[in-house]
C-alpha cells in the first residue's frame, strides 16, 4: 500500500510540474516572463542560437503566444548610437522558439529586443547580453 501511496505521489507531481516552469528569467510586461537558453556559445564567430519559451507570471505556466515572437540584435554603443545586426529567423516549437542566424558583429554591450502577443495583449522588452572577447565571459546581462 505504501508503495502504491508513493508512486502515486510522484507520478501527480512529475506531471503537475511538466507543464510548469517557474522560472522568470526575463521579464516582458507585466504578465509574461522569457526564458532563453543558447544552444550555442555566445560568440561573434558563430551563429549563436537559442531557444525561448515564455512563461505567464500568475500561473508559471510555459504557454503559446498568439503569433511567433519578434526578436532583433541591437547593440548599445557609448555614445547613445547603435545598429541592429542580420535578421535573426524565429521558428515554432512546440510551445518554444528556436531562434537562428544570431550573430553578434561586435564585442560589448547588446540588447535582444523582444516582442510578442499573448491572449490579445502585446509585450516587449530589451535584456541586456554581454558579448566578450573570452567566450566564456559572455551571457545575459549587463557587461561590467
Amino acid at each position: 500500500m505504501f508503495k502504491l501511496i508513493a508512486f502515486t505521489l510522484l507520478f501527480w507531481s512529475v506531471n503537475s510540474v511538466a507543464s510548469i516552469d517557474s522560472s522568470c528569467q526575463v521579464a516582458l510586461g507585466k504578465s509574461i516572463c522569457a526564458n532563453i537558453n543558447f544552444l550555442e556559445p555566445i560568440s561573434r564567430k558563430n551563429d549563436a542560437k537559442f531557444e525561448i519559451s515564455f512563461v505567464e507570471k500568475s500561473s508559471g505556466k510555459l504557454v503559446q503566444l498568439d503569433k511567433a515572437p519578434q526578436i532583433k540584435l541591437w547593440m548599445v554603443m557609448e555614445n547613445g548610437h547603435g545598429h541592429g545586426s542580420a535578421e535573426v529567423k524565429v521558428k515554432q516549437l512546440d510551445k518554444k522558439y528556436l531562434v537562428e542566424n544570431v550573430w553578434f558583429l561586435m564585442l560589448g554591450q547588446w540588447s535582444l529586443k523582444i516582442s510578442g502577443e499573448y491572449k490579445g495583449s502585446s509585450f516587449s522588452g530589451e535584456p541586456w547580453l554581454c558579448v566578450r572577447k573570452e567566450v566564456k565571459n559572455s551571457a545575459l546581462g549587463k557587461c561590467k
